[in-house]
């Protein structure tokens, strides 16, 4: 098997696994359908209805296009490839580097449906819809947006730089060699 042939099917894995990481957010997004009835205006409804649709239809959009276009995001992360008969033939910067951008799209991905739903709850509130207009539950969720916001960020700078990641891993492990060896 080449490295991209490793990276792919582990990419594939991994959109299998976010693929089952939506049936919870499915779940709450039909009981956020289901509690619409209680609502009082219908543009709050509306807005509840288009982020328990919009979420987990983007979500699974997003596993779906991971696990078909795997063989081009492992072009992406491997510009090279070359021979890896046994997945013991890839080297310690290969697996960093496979490693960094794995963790980057669990990162991204689990980070997205959070996001999306503080965004609708800070626009609804702006709007008025909410029930909660005290600015202690405004100042949460902003705060939360804040928090999935950087995680998304993280996420994504660990997939697209896993290479320089990969590199300045591998210069604190020759460091740290380097002191031990000085110190013996």
């Amino acid at each position: 098997m080449k490295k991209r042939e490793i990276s792919s099917l582990l990419i594939k894995l991994l959109g299998i696994y976010c693929l089952f990481q939506a049936v919870p957010s499915l779940s709450g997004s039909l009981g956020m359908i289901f509690s619409m009835g209680h609502m009082p205006s219908v543009g709050m409804k509306m807005i509840y209805l288009a982020s328990a649709i919009i979420v987990p239809l983007f979500w699974m959009a997003f596993c779906i296009s991971v696990i078909c276009k795997s063989d081009a995001i492992a072009k992406f992360i491997y510009k090279e490839d070359s021979d890896a008969s046994q997945i013991i033939a890839l080297n310690f910067q290969d697996c960093m580097v496979l490693g960094f951008c794995i963790i980057g799209v669990l990162l991204f991905v689990q980070s997205l449906p959070s996001l999306i739903r503080q965004i609708v709850n800070i626009r609804s509130n702006q709007l008025g819809i909410n029930d909660y207009t005290s600015s202690d539950s405004y100042k949460e969720s902003l705060s939360q947006l804040v928090s999935y916001l950087i995680q998304a960020v993280i996420g994504a700078l660990m997939f697209f730089k896993a290479n320089s990641l990969a590199d300045l891993w591998e210069r604190f492990q020759v460091k740290s060699d380097q002191q031990i060896i000085n110190e013996v």
